[in-house]
């Protein structure tokens, strides 16, 4: 039995934990939250549970502009915003006691007027190619849009990638897509998700956006990473990128198979250097690619490696 003390601490602890009363300004906007409660109330799961609410947005003078209809907290994208509208939060019989949750979420695109730029027809939205303006901002304009399949035997999901014009640019051709797009190129995934554990089939592929075309088909490597253009890191190891491969465009080895750790490109001094690695035996190099091959590669120390 819960005695006044004890609900005086959990009142106390409740009210601590509310998710946000307002989100940063950006474009002349605030966001802000008439339905505040817990990421605990909500029955399920959900990544963006740390914002769940009822949001509008106000102006910089405090005046409302639209009125709370998001479900979630907007997510600005430069001049635009991806929101989720649906049922709304409350409790129905099927759930446990003091649990909330909306029925229906679908996710959209506005921009700073509240115009539709991309249709609510997304059980999950996100921009793939952003960039960081600020702390509180980034900007972006190509989205993946995920739908859930119920009646799909092969895999529950399928995705587009549109633009904010509301553009298809991949038509329901993945199951899945990576978190952002590098160097004009993307990771897709076949019959799996991007995340990834030893139970999981499915296999990853690149889409060029250069070419408007996939350049490596999602049927032979599990994981793959992008390190540079056309040069990417790949296994077939689901849990790690333990014992990786690099290949070029046309599915070339370039080096040894299994020889590597991880690779990156490099952006610091030395400038002579392109890439970086560690090898499986645990040693560090810096190194160039000329011509399909590992060219002036020099052994480094682990130090040097994290500079």
């Amino acid at each position: 039995m819960v005695n006044n003390e004890n609900r005086d601490e959990l009142l106390k602890w409740a009210l601590a934990h509310l998710n946000p009363a307002e989100g940063y300004e950006t474009n002349g906007l605030i966001p802000f939250n008439a339905q505040q409660f817990n990421e605990f109330s909500l029955a399920y799961h959900h990544d963006q549970m740390v914002s769940a609410g009822l949001w509008g947005f106000k102006d910089v003078n405090n005046n409302v502009v639209c009125e709370p209809k998001y479900l979630f907290e907007p997510i600005a994208c430069g001049d635009t915003y991806i929101v989720c509208i649906g049922s709304g939060w409350k409790h129905t019989d099927d759930l446990p006691d003091g649990k909330i949750w909306s029925e229906i979420q679908k996710w959209g695109l506005v921009d700073k007027k509240q115009k539709t730029l991309i249709p609510f027809d997304y059980d999950e939205l996100e921009c793939i190619n952003f960039e960081w303006v600020d702390d509180n901002n980034t900007k972006g304009d190509i989205f993946v849009g995920r739908k859930y399949l119920e009646d799909n035997s092969e895999f529950y999901m399928e995705c587009e990638i549109i633009n904010n014009k509301n553009e298809k640019l991949i038509e329901n051709k993945y199951s899945d897509v990576d978190y952002r797009i590098e160097y004009n190129q993307l990771v897709v995934y076949k019959n799996r998700e991007r995340f990834a554990d030893s139970s999981t089939k499915g296999f990853a592929g690149v889409y060029d956006f250069n070419l408007n075309k996939e350049i490596i088909h999602p049927n032979k490597y599990r994981q793959i990473e992008i390190v540079d253009y056309n040069l990417f890191s790949v296994s077939d190891d689901v849990d790690n990128y333990y014992n990786a491969t690099l290949i070029n465009e046309n599915d070339q080895i370039i080096g040894k198979e299994n020889e590597w750790d991880s690779v990156s490109k490099r952006f610091e001094s030395p400038k002579d250097y392109i890439y970086c690695g560690k090898t499986m035996d645990g040693k560090y190099y810096r190194f160039n690619i000329k011509n399909n091959k590992i060219v002036d590669l020099i052994e480094i120390s682990s130090e040097d490696y994290l500079k």
